[in-house]
């Protein structure tokens, strides 16, 4: 979007009071990772069952994102307790452990 105006000597720019319902749209759907292909589009069509689509389809993707990061995070878990297994051992004993079974990647 383009300014108001901006300062020719520090490059700063200042919008009109018209811009902020706009901008405060851009920076709503900004914070909820929404990429601005798709805020262009709704800011040109102002559709509502447009941004209502776009909004279930964002909602998907955080679901998907938060899935991938607690695989992420059972990963870190495991790898740390197997750390702190091997901070714990002692080197000069063979100790039999029984675990339960489980997935090796």
């Amino acid at each position: 979007m383009r300014p108001e105006y901006t300062d020719p000597d520090s490059g700063y720019r200042y919008y009109g009071v018209q811009q902020f319902e706009r901008l405060n749209t851009i920076r709503y759907l900004r914070a909820l990772d929404m990429p601005l292909e798709d805020i262009a589009d709704f800011l040109q069509n102002k559709d509502v069952g447009k941004i209502q689509e776009m909004l279930i389809q964002q909602r998907e993707t955080v679901r998907q994102k938060q899935q991938e990061l607690q695989i992420i995070e059972q990963k870190i878990n495991t790898r740390l307790e197997g750390l702190t297994d091997a901070l714990s051992s002692r080197l000069d004993t063979i100790t039999l452990v029984q675990t339960p079974p489980r997935r090796i990647t």
